[in-house]
């Protein structure tokens, strides 16, 4: 990657940053330099899928299809931790890649969708994808944009991390007061008291809601109002 656009990158995420979540400061970066009209960031790890920001309402319901349906860009990304590129999503070859996602984005006017992995090492933690009003490749410059970004992101994440307690990830994820960020707190909470990270603890959430058949959203309510403990038992 060139050295250049990584410090230009990083300066702008840097500022975007100093007055949003680092989730959301993300989500800004990728619209700028893609031209994208929404976009989304997911976190994704043992088959476990969720939000952490997105631009608009727009963005993070087009990713919480993708993996609702198990069919889209974001999706396949998750899954390969390779790019995944929809230039027209109404062209025959994405229609046919993906049946069931293109007819919800073009609905949405997502017309092109471009998902990028965040990975350390060959593991994906989180996808992030663009979507845009109007349809056509990525220019060059724009991808090697999108690959920068994805690379700047997941060290920006991690030294977050790395650098503060467990706990204090969810605030650096969280895009203000509502479901989203209830998990988030929710799952500091669970890594900070058991001393494990913050994909675990999502996993374990997620694990604790579906083997009891309760809502991701009230179990981590409860979760942040101190009415339930998980269990060590209930790893997953």
């Amino acid at each position: 990657m060139n050295e250049n656009r990584w410090r230009e990158l990083a300066a702008r995420l840097d500022a975007l940053s100093a007055d949003a979540p680092l989730g959301s400061a993300i989500c800004s970066l990728v619209s700028e330099r893609l031209r994208a009209s929404h976009v989304a960031l997911t976190l994704c790890t043992g088959g476990s899928y969720s939000p952490i920001a997105s631009t608009d309402a727009v963005g993070g319901f087009l990713d919480e299809q993708q993996f609702a349906l198990g069919d889209g860009p974001a999706w396949e990304c998750a899954a390969s931790s390779l790019p995944a590129l929809a230039p027209d999503v109404s062209a025959p070859e994405s229609a046919d890649r993906w049946p069931a996602f293109c007819p919800v984005a073009a609905t949405c006017g997502a017309l092109a969708v471009f998902s990028f992995p965040l990975q350390i090492g060959l593991v994906p933690v989180a996808v992030m994808t663009a979507y845009r009003d109007h349809t056509g490749s990525l220019s060059a410059d724009e991808y090697v944009d999108a690959l920068t970004a994805a690379s700047l992101s997941t060290t920006a994440l991690m030294a977050a991390q790395s650098g503060e307690s467990a706990g204090a990830l969810a605030e650096v994820f969280r895009a203000g007061i509502d479901e989203r960020a209830c998990l988030q707190r929710a799952a500091g909470m669970v890594a900070e008291r058991e001393a494990t990270s913050i994909l675990e603890a999502m996993v374990r959430i997620r694990a604790y809601a579906y083997a009891h058949g309760r809502p991701l959203g009230s179990v981590a309510r409860d979760i942040c109002d101190r009415k339930l403990v998980l269990s060590p038992k209930e790893k997953s």
